[in-house]
């Protein structure tokens, strides 16, 4: 090799070395300000970045830094403008704060920037107009606040713009519809303000338009509706007529204009947008008559145009909507009857019609929609029975029927009705006896609302077996003999049996015994043969004499008196016993102290009481949760300062003996800081009390959410699905400290939420506290909760990192179908995993077992819930090897949220 030819090389690594050597400076002060595990594998000794983790070089500097999802924390510094050669930064889905820096400006290669699912503040930084050659910017789901710089209408290679999920004011900059390239644009749920801009009709390769959950208001622009395939501008204060070139090409797949204040008539030629999907019109001031070319629409599977003022019929022909899932135009003006070929849409899972005009009888063709689970046609003038097939559809959990002129007898077929949650048939005309195959309703829980017909007979028997009932209305009828025991049904909060012919006591209602308070005796008014509890006591019978009642009053006193004396004896030895064993045990245990405290945070020292503690563990607080361990109440101090307080129930009594070592557990618990674990911040011990406190107080449970609050309006999926990214988030978390935390009891009751749907796994400290050994309770339940128990637990008596994935499996389930983790409905031997499994041994496909109540939001709620599925049954798996860690877990799962884009 010639002397030149080496100087030449030898020049060109001394080049190579400085770029690098520049660049190289800037990934250190990166790494330095990401409190990270995405760039723990960097090695800042070594000259070459290029082999690191995420990222790439292109020989002479660095071009890529990919680090999506990998738990980074901390800022992004100013100095990630030295990296001039950068083109793709993608930070996304992680933990990072503070502003996005200024100087980003200054890579102007950049051609991708993606920061989205972080918690970004700030104002975008306007000189991000700099960056000519950039084509996708994504600053979703961020905190990002102050109004949306007009500069950024000079990015004229922008393709893909998402800055939706953040807290942005002011009104959408009229320079975006200068990006003459753009495809994708989201400025979804922020506060902007002022009219979507004219200008947008330039944007002609535009196919997805998100502006939902604004406050715009104006009208919608003449858009380029050629290429338009999304369009979401709900929630807003949009005003006027829906364009008429809506349907100007075939490309539409997805409409949602609902709760605006759109007006005038629907397009007339609606039918021609024949690639329709979604079509939610809800929530307007719509008039006029539906299109009869509507049943063209052969890809439609989500109709939704309630609450306006609609009228005319429902058009015939809607037969041919062969993937229709739900078809909602209730709160219309619509008369007519109920066309007969809807029971030939298959696909049909909801139909809602109620508070309308309709009149005629219910079709019997409904009863071959096998898919149906919500049949609203409540308030409208329908006259004749029920058919009584009505429950060939094994799914239905919503049936409400009631405010119409229905009349006949309640067919026994509805008792095969088994998925039913809600039954309503008040205000008919139906008659006829109640049919006991009510009482095979087994789960039924929002309610039972049979008023105000003439109904008469006896009230059965099998009405006191549903358990899981919440409220329940038989007034205004006919009804006669005595009210049935209902000491089984613990979950009744209301019931109503006023106005009728009832006579005899008043039975126990759940836990509520014949209660005397006056708020309860609104219930059985105009019943004359009632007595007992809030009415008047009930006379003995004229044939009993003064002298039976009281030979009957000796003969319980001494019956009573001889079972007192049985009892006393009992206690007696048993105290006897007692005694004798602490005094063999005085020489080897030294006395206790009477109570032991402490508080971790130096902050709240000041601030706690610990009688205050001791009198809301005793009933005082507010109660929050309850399990098989421990009962959670809410405590405030009289400093103010509110506590969440938790009361084990069954604690090894040596943990007073050995405070010190729960101190030191509890001690390491406090130091472990994420905001999606409960963490204890102090404690108290006694004689016969355990008591944890969190500073943490949280309104309920995510299975009390989800299983206990029937009237309250579902999770929707959104709410969901940051549910299960905290949930993964907090467990992932504990998976990965040193040695890893292996949560005994992963279950929906041990995921709290706050006010604001803060996510927090409790329960971390099961494991310190309780000897299972030592407690009246199984195993099972400190190692796991029945239905969320892996199974090879029954095998190998361990709870491991993989069965806490297997649990979380189960949860992702919960959130999907909206059921519990074990339900007799599933069949002799199943759980809701093997239920899930076995969908396609059914006939059923993935989108039929998701909870219908929230899988018709929308057409991207329904893809992102089937990418969820996925994660569960890889979670589920039932070898303990396949199933992915909770690191991988999160990943996919906020890779899920990604399918809609």
């Amino acid at each position: 090799m010639s002397p030149a030819v080496s100087s030449i090389i030898l020049l060109c690594l001394v080049s190579v070395s400085a770029v690098l050597s520049a660049d190289l400076d800037a990934l250190k002060s990166l790494s330095e300000s990401l409190n990270t595990d995405g760039t723990s594998s960097w090695n800042t000794t070594d000259g070459n970045p290029c082999y690191w983790q995420g990222i790439q070089c292109d020989g002479t500097s660095v071009v890529n830094i990919s680090l999506p999802g990998m738990h980074l924390s901390g800022v992004i510094p100013p100095s990630i403008g030295q990296l001039r050669s950068l083109s793709v930064l993608d930070l996304s889905k992680n933990d990072l704060s503070g502003e996005i820096p200024a100087n980003i400006s200054s890579c102007t290669s950049l051609s991708i920037i993606n920061l989205t699912g972080n918690r970004l503040s700030g104002p975008i930084p306007s000189d991000l107009s700099k960056l000519s050659n950039l084509s996708l910017l994504d600053l979703s789901d961020n905190h990002l606040n102050g109004s949306i710089p007009d500069t950024l209408g000079s990015l004229r290679n922008l393709t893909y713009l998402n800055l939706g999920h953040n807290a942005l004011i002011g009104i959408v900059p009229s320079a975006l519809g200068n990006l003459n390239a753009l495809t994708f644009i989201s400025v979804s749920q922020n506060a902007l303000e002022g009219p979507l801009p004219e200008s947008f009709k330039n944007l002609t390769s535009l196919q997805t338009l998100l502006a939902d959950q604004n406050n715009l208001s104006g009208i919608l622009p003449a858009l380029h509706w050629e290429s338009l395939q999304w369009v979401n501008v709900a929630s807003n204060n949009l005003t006027g007529e829906i364009p008429a070139s809506i349907c100007s090409s075939a490309s539409l797949q997805s409409l949602i204009l609902s709760n605006n204040g759109f007006s005038g008539t629907l397009p007339s030629d609606l039918g021609e947008c024949t690639a329709l999907t979604n079509l939610r019109l809800g929530r307007n001031a719509l008039t006029g008559d539906i299109p009869a070319d509507i049943g063209k629409l052969q890809s439609l599977i989500y109709l939704d145009a309630s609450e306006n003022y609609l009228t005319g019929q429902i058009p015939t022909g809607l037969s041919g909507l062969k993937r229709l899932a739900l078809l909602n135009l209730a709160s219309n003006r619509l008369v007519g009857t109920i066309p007969d070929d809807l029971g030939n849409v298959s696909t049909l899972q909801e139909l809602r019609l109620a508070k309308n005009s309709l009149v005629g009888v219910i079709p019997h063709d409904l009863s071959q929609c096998r898919l149906l689970s919500v049949l609203d046609l409540s308030a409208n003038n329908l006259e004749g029975g029920i058919p009584s097939d009505l429950c060939s559809s094994t799914r239905l959990e919503y049936l409400r029927l009631q405010g119409n002129s229905l009349s006949g007898h309640i067919p026994d077929s509805i008792g095969d009705c088994h998925e039913l949650l809600e039954l309503e048939l008040g205000d008919n005309r139906l008659d006829g006896t109640m049919p006991s195959s009510i009482g095979m309703l087994a789960n039924l829980q929002v309610s039972l609302n049979l008023s105000s017909n003439h109904l008469s007979g006896s009230i059965p028997d099998t009405i006191g077996t549903l358990g899981k009932l919440v409220t329940l209305d038989l007034s205004h009828n006919s009804l006669s003999g005595q009210i049935p025991s209902m000491a089984a049904m613990i979950s009744l909060v209301t019931w109503d049996f006023s106005y009728n012919l009832l006579s005899g006591p008043i039975p126990r209602v759940g836990s509520v015994l014949n209660s005397s308070s006056s708020g309860y005796a609104g219930s059985y008014a105009h019943n004359p043969g009632l007595c007992g509890g809030p009415l008047p006591p009930c006379v003995p019978p004229n044939g009993q004499s003064t002298k039976s009642r009281r030979s009957s009053f000796w003969q319980v006193a001494g019956i009573s008196a001889a079972s007192i004396v049985v009892v006393l004896l009992f206690f007696f030895f048993v105290t006897m016993a007692v005694m004798y064993k602490r005094r063999a045990a005085v020489t080897v245990e030294a006395t206790p102290p009477q109570m032991v405290s402490h508080v971790f945070v130096p902050v709240l020292l000041q601030g706690v009481d610990f009688v205050s503690v001791k009198e809301a563990v005793r009933g005082k607080g507010s109660l929050v949760s309850s399990n098989h361990f421990s009962t959670m109440y809410k405590a405030i101090m009289p400093s103010g300062l509110i506590l969440a307080a938790k009361h084990f129930h069954c604690a090894d009594k040596g943990l007073l003996f050995r405070h010190k070592k729960m101190a030191f557990d509890l001690d390491k618990l406090w130091r472990l800081s994420h905001e999606n674990v409960m963490q204890p911040v102090g404690y108290l011990v006694e004689e016969n009390l355990v008591v944890v406190l969190y500073d943490f107080v949280p309104v309920c449970s995510l299975g009390q959410r989800l299983h206990e609050s029937s009237t309250k309006v579902p999770l929707n999926w959104s709410m969901r699905y940051e549910v299960a990214i905290g949930a993964a988030r907090g467990l992932a978390f504990l998976h990965s400290c040193t040695p890893p935390i292996v949560h005994m009891d992963v279950n929906s009751d041990n995921i709290f939420l706050g006010h604001h749907f803060e996510v927090k796994i409790g329960d971390i400290e099961v494991a310190k506290l309780l000897d299972p050994t030592k407690t009246m309770a199984s195993m099972s339940s400190v190692a796991g909760s029945f239905g969320y128990i892996a199974p090879e637990y029954a095998f190998t008596m361990q709870v491991t990192l993989q069965s806490n994935v297997y649990s979380f499996g189960v949860i992702l389930l919960e959130l999907l179908t909206g059921k519990m983790p074990t339900d007799e409905a599933f069949g002799e031997g199943l759980d809701l995993v093997r239920w899930v499994e076995g969908a396609s041994s059914r006939g059923e496909t993935p989108e039929q077992i998701l909870d219908s109540r929230i899988s018709t939001e929308s057409f991207v709620a329904r893809q992102e819930m089937l990418a969820v599925l996925k994660v569960a049954l890889l979670c589920t798996d039932g070898s303990a090897m396949k199933r992915p860690d909770m690191s991988k877990v999160l990943e996919l799962l906020q890779e899920a949220k990604m399918s809609k884009k």
